[in-house]
């Protein structure tokens, strides 16, 4: 088992929590290839959330600026781990994480096995933050105590040991440190971690694989046994394989191929490394480029990487003599068997989500069967009831109350509230009842299956998630931007208002929150604190005003102050009529955008299936930017 501890970090910056545990999360889940199920941490609520609950865990330390931590856990070729030796390696690699006593045993985290290279390995992401505590673990020696959680695990697991900086002692039953001698012996079997990293990702052989297997370790060492040799039958030797060395700034060597490199110490240790052979090198002579051989086989690094060549080189060619051609290594294209799993794989995917989209057709038909909006004429009649009692009931008041006292002022005050109460809850039920009858949209339908376990909805999940990964930023900028135009929910006017009959002062006083927000004076209607008011003590004096002047409104004040009142009379749906000719044509505009903004959603939603694709969308553009390109004309 190799363990690895990789960077959370994208691009050398430093990122915080909520673009790591994303970005990470979406590559160890990522779609493509074959890979295990997710298994999460017992404080994780649900795999598909986990990098939001993390990024939240990670948000109450704000001195942790690194609180994603990436591990990595490699098995051999031949070692297959099944689900409870993947969990228990994880707990293990927790439980040696730590400092001053404290592991990350408690924390969360999400680990998912990729499968799509030779060794099955299993990507861990971890949350540095304890989830209770807040506390951040910042483990010390981490490559040591990844390399000890490794050897524990081979020794519990019963896989094969892999040499590293911890090796297992069966006497004393526990890790200990591999001594200095070996650690030598594993370095110079070892791979440079570029070029491990570049076969591990890319399935592409390195140019340190390909000058291992081309066997021109062997011949040089061949070569240096000679008293007469020179720098020139070295890079001769080289030429036959594409190769040639050069000098380095600092006096070392580097074999390169033309566009890489890579040392001459790692390529071609038994020649270039330790005093004794930079003593041998030195009886080569004055440093000299010399000619190249004729090359009979050449670096590509999209052949699959190639075992190093074991069989002695018998005869070395010397310079001029004519040497039979090696076939070439063939190059590695992709596998058949593979194209055609991942063509099927896809089809696959597209007949289950067509399934998919009928079901979810037949429920949207079947729901407008069983719920129905409320009928327009049903509700017109209920406030013209609304308006025909308020109405009744002021002429009631006229015929028991003397004018100008303060019983009748008081009395038709708090009538008219009460009949912008009535109103208030009517727009509130009919609310609900449209809610209720509007069928779920095809995004909340698909997240509700695939909460329910449904695979195909849950890979039309991944579906949208990995679409809005690849999405151009200015296009997925727009397209959210066009998500957040929703209408806004207006709250009635009458919400947590109370009020009282002033007994000295006369009039009745409308307090919001405990505070003195509008008094009725029968006359005129006063507004407590104007400009300092709140939105909704301006529209609750504007719709009293109007529900006692039959939807008239008469307003005093600076032009800023009217503006404001028109605004919002406008944004909370009041039915009013400003005596101030500018006032009303702002309360007239204010609702025609809003109409037209209303209107606008409407096209947009059409339950968020008819609006193009996100590829879609790219491809207009690309079309677009090459008939720029090529001068084209479109009349």
């Amino acid at each position: 088992m190799i363990p690895k501890n990789i960077s959370a970090r994208g691009g050398g910056k430093r990122a915080n929590g909520a673009a790591v545990f994303n970005r990470v999360a979406k590559y160890i889940e990522k779609e493509g290839g074959e890979r295990g199920k997710t298994l999460t941490a017992d404080c994780v609520l649900d795999a598909r959330t986990a990098a939001v609950e993390m990024e939240a865990v990670a948000h109450t330390c704000p001195g942790c600026k690194e609180p994603a931590m990436h591990v990595v856990l490699s098995w051999q070729a031949d070692e297959h781990p099944t689900e409870r030796q993947q969990r228990d390696a994880v707990e293990t690699v927790l439980k040696n994480l730590s400092r001053d006593g404290r592991d990350m045993s408690e924390h969360q985290w999400i680990a998912v096995l990729h499968k799509e290279t030779e060794q099955d390995h299993l990507h861990i992401l971890i949350n540095r933050v304890h989830p209770e505590t807040g506390r951040a673990v910042a483990p010390e020696w981490v490559d040591r105590s990844l390399h000890k959680a490794g050897r524990e695990i081979e020794a519990a697991q019963g896989w094969r040991e892999t040499p590293g900086l911890m090796k297992w002692s069966k006497e004393r039953g526990q890790a200990i440190p591999t001594p200095a001698v070996e650690r030598e012996a594993q370095q110079a079997k070892r791979k440079p971690e570029r070029a491990a990293n570049m076969e591990s990702h890319s399935y592409s052989e390195s140019l340190f694989s390909y000058v291992k297997s081309t066997g021109a370790e062997k011949e040089l060492r061949q070569i240096l046994r000679g008293d007469d040799a020179t720098w020139a039958d070295v890079q001769y030797s080289l030429g036959r394989h594409g190769l040639q060395l050069e000098r380095a700034a600092k006096g070392g060597f580097t074999v390169t191929d033309g566009q890489n490199r890579v040392k001459a110490s790692d390529a071609f240790r038994s020649v270039f490394s330790g005093k004794e052979n930079r003593d041998r090198l030195e009886r080569l002579g004055e440093w000299s480029p010399g000619d190249r051989g004729i090359a009979e086989n050449i670096y590509s690094r999209h052949r699959e990487p190639q075992q190093p060549e074991k069989e002695a080189v018998k005869e070395i060619p010397q310079q001029g003599q004519e040497t039979p051609r090696e076939q070439a290594r063939p190059y590695r294209r992709d596998d058949p068997a593979a194209q055609e799993r991942r063509a099927r794989q896809a089809e696959e995917r597209k007949q289950a989500r067509a399934v998919l989209w009928d079901r979810y057709q037949e429920e949207k038909r079947a729901w407008a069967k069983k719920y129905s909006p409320p009928d327009k004429k049903w509700v017109a009649e209920r406030y013209k009831q609304i308006g025909a009692d308020l109405k009744a009931e002021r002429e009631l008041i006229r015929r028991r109350t003397k004018p100008r006292t303060q019983e009748r002022i008081v009395a038709q005050s708090v009538a008219a509230f009460r009949a912008m109460e009535r109103r208030d809850a009517l727009r509130e039920s009919l609310a609900e009842q449209r809610k209720a009858s509007r069928p779920p949209g095809w995004q909340a339908w698909v997240i509700d299956q695939a909460q329910a376990g449904d695979k195909a909805a849950q890979s039309q999940l991944r579906a949208w998630q990995y679409a809005k990964s690849r999405t151009p930023e200015p296009v997925r900028e727009r397209l959210e931007a066009n998500d957040r135009q929703a209408p806004t929910r207006n709250d009635g006017v009458t919400a947590g208002v109370q009020w009282r009959r002033r007994w000295f002062l006369g009039g009745v006083e409308y307090k919001i929150d405990g505070k003195a927000a509008v008094i009725d004076k029968g006359d005129k209607i006063k507004i407590v604190g104007k400009g300092r008011a709140s939105d909704q003590a301006i529209a609750l004096g504007v719709a009293l005003q109007a529900a006692k002047r039959g939807g008239n409104v008469r307003i005093t004040g600076n032009r800023q102050f009217k503006e404001r009142a028109a605004d919002i009379a406008a944004q909370r749906g009041l039915f009013v009529k400003f005596e101030d000719r500018r006032a009303q044509q702002r309360y007239e505009m204010q609702r025609g955008q809003q109409a037209q903004q209303r209107s606008q959603v409407r096209r947009q939603k059409d339950y968020e299936v008819r609006r193009p694709s996100v590829a879609a969308v790219v491809a207009r553009q690309r079309d677009q930017e090459k008939q720029r390109g090529r001068g084209w004309m479109r009349f």
